[in-house]
């Protein structure tokens, strides 16, 4: 074969989506099962479904809920930070379903690029608007007219921009360590973030490294951008890895590189271990900046009510929480409390992140029923029941603040 045969050929493969070879790992939970969604544009998103109706599908029952949308429940689309995936609301929606099992219906997606999703093609980029329309049209695929956000991080940012363009269908924005896109604390210019996307994206093409076991990849997650514990980063490379000799992406390789017909495979020679899931061109960047007045009128538009959580070592000092919170539509309810970055994937810290969530749905009127059958405190917060937690409420009514404490004091 020629090389400009085999030239063609590798522009032909990156002009696809490129689906990742899941490395696969138990599913947390009976109430959580793994999915693909087409989304009708050439490209699939991966997701993890938590619904009591799971447990039945599993068990090739049929759902009692099947007969009406949602059975009731609050739909909730789940989205995570750069770099994660849908496997960061393990422990948190786990210990939520553990006592409310019939209170939810979540999906929780991979943002495109990430997890098990497709690697979009070469000639496309992740930007946060792509990857919005990508999530407007999981739903979309759903069926669903209304439903809520529970977002981490990048997945904060995106949701911001869902919660504005479809302000008629969100219903309420949750959004943890994250409020709005994220300039840093010393924003570079426009200018700036192009050339750095331009030169970035040149070096880009490089092999990815193989990890010989998946305890080495967690090991090297543990390390990160935003350090985990190791149970932290064992729970988030559930959906991050792929077998070191699966077909690779075609976007690996430069496009100008001679390419042989058996580019994407390798023999049963190559070497063992796993490498990361995600397409490497997610980190480039310039891909998710927007000036603080396009933010601003993002949170204007939102309509709805929010609850924004932060770690005390978290993010908080690289937003302006309280001047964006205050730009919100629909109000807000600002939240800070113990822990970091990942405040709800750590096993110590998740627990007042999570009864925070439920009170505060509780007060906007979504049914909880968390307290019934068993003491819910046991498995919400089983190291922080006493964990100091502060709260801004940025409502027209005075006394909001004052409900809270009110409620949070009588269930604890």
């Amino acid at each position: 074969m020629t090389r400009s045969a085999t030239s063609a050929e590798a522009a032909a493969a990156s002009a696809k989506a490129f689906t990742p070879t899941p490395f696969r790992l138990p599913t947390p939970s009976p109430f959580c099962r793994d999915i693909s969604i087409d989304t009708g544009h050439g490209y699939r998103v991966a997701a993890s479904v938590w619904s009591s109706s799971s447990v039945a599908s599993s068990r090739g029952e049929k759902s009692s809920s099947s007969s009406s949308p949602g059975g009731g429940r609050l739909r909730v689309l789940a989205m995570h930070g750069f770099l994660d995936n849908a496997a960061t609301w393990d422990v948190f929606l786990g210990r939520i379903f553990a006592v409310a099992p019939d209170a939810l219906e979540v999906v929780a997606i991979d943002f495109a690029g990430h997890g098990f999703s497709d690697h979009w093609p070469r000639q496309c980029n992740y930007a946060l608007a792509e990857q919005a329309e990508a999530a407007a049209l999981v739903v979309d695929q759903l069926g669903w007219e209304s439903f809520a956000l529970l977002c981490h991080s990048m997945g904060a940012e995106i949701g911001c921009l869902i919660a504005a363009a479809l302000n008629d269908r969100v219903s309420h924005y949750i959004a943890i360590e994250g409020l709005g896109p994220w300039r840093g604390v010393k924003p570079m210019s426009a200018t700036e973030d192009l050339r750095l996307y331009i030169d970035s994206r040149n070096r880009m093409f490089r092999p990815k490294k193989v990890h010989e076991t998946v305890d080495a990849a967690a090991a090297a997650r543990m390390k990160g951008m935003h350090p985990l514990s190791r149970d932290a980063a064992r729970t988030l490379i559930r959906r991050s890895l792929s077998p070191a000799d699966a077909p690779s992406s075609p976007t690996t390789s430069p496009p100008s590189s001679s390419t042989s017909s058996t580019s994407s495979t390798t023999s049963s020679s190559s070497t063992a271990g796993v490498i990361w899931s995600s397409d490497q061109r997610v980190s480039l960047p310039f891909q998710y900046v927007y000036a603080e007045s396009a933010v601003a009128e993002f949170l204007a538009a939102i309509s709805c009510p929010t609850l924004t959580v932060w770690g005390h070592t978290g993010m908080w000092n690289e937003f302006n929480v309280r001047g964006r919170a205050g730009l919100l539509g629909g109000g807000a309810t600002v939240v800070t409390m113990p822990g970091g970055h990942h405040l709800h994937l750590e096993p110590d810290t998740a627990g007042p992140a999570i009864m925070e969530t439920l009170l505060w749905l509780e007060r906007q009127g979504v049914a909880v029923p968390y307290l019934a059958g068993k003491c819910a405190e046991d498995v919400l917060l089983p190291n922080n029941v006493g964990s100091p937690v502060k709260r801004l409420v940025l409502q027209k009514e005075e006394d909001r603040a004052k409900e809270l404490d009110s409620m949070l004091t009588a269930r604890l």
